[in-house]
């Protein structure tokens, strides 16, 4: 718990020390809007489907409940990209109804977010397979890992590129923690994406 909050919270830290917290409440309204219009579609999807993924686990084993899991990152990943091109799309516009003309520079940073959580939404997914098989010690290493990588590339970037370099650090570190858990994954459950539909 405390990786995971280093990851997702020090780039505001990192960026109120540098930059002030007027860019933290610009970056802060456009993470937020960026990043529930992912978590609140994924994590219910996998609110609702998990008992049934342990049921499955439990009752039929492994490889039905992988493919089970295979199913749910494939239509996790399936919505999540179509929501980040709406959002790169219409983000200028919701941050102009939503927030005002004084937000406008978080328009440029929410799709970035938007697939930096789903990047991590697709990593929690993954994780499912380490829960099932009780492998969970291998997360607080990932996490931490991921964390450390976010908290250097932020005091990187940041002074470079402002809140943008915040956006991509989160991008950078949610897609090492996603390459490690579904790569490390496979040793438990084996969850084969159907590459061809995701890309259709």
């Amino acid at each position: 718990t405390l990786s995971a909050w280093a990851l997702s919270v020090s780039d505001r830290l990192i960026l109120s020390w540098m930059l002030g917290t007027s860019a933290v409440g610009v970056y802060s309204a456009g993470y937020q809007l960026g990043s529930n219009a992912i978590l609140f579609p994924s994590s219910s999807m996998m609110a609702g489907a998990f008992p049934v993924l342990i049921r499955e686990y439990e009752r039929e084993g492994r490889a039905v409940a992988a493919q089970l899991l295979t199913k749910l990152v494939t239509g996790a990943l399936i919505v999540g990209c179509a929501l980040v091109i709406f959002l790169a799309i219409a983000s200028q516009a919701l941050v102009n109804v939503l927030f005002g003309y004084f937000y406008s520079d978080a328009a440029a940073i929410i799709p970035i977010v938007a697939l930096g959580q789903l990047l991590m939404a697709l990593s929690e997914y993954f994780a499912k397979g380490f829960q099932l098989t009780k492998q969970t010690s291998a997360l607080f290493w990932i996490t931490l890992i991921a964390a450390c990588v976010n908290v250097l590339a932020n005091l990187a970037l940041i002074p470079w590129l402002g809140i943008m370099g915040a956006a991509g650090a989160t991008v950078l570190a949610y897609a090492l923690a996603l390459g490690l858990t579904a790569m490390r994954c496979q040793r438990f459950l084996t969850v084969r994406l159907p590459i061809v539909s995701v890309w259709k």
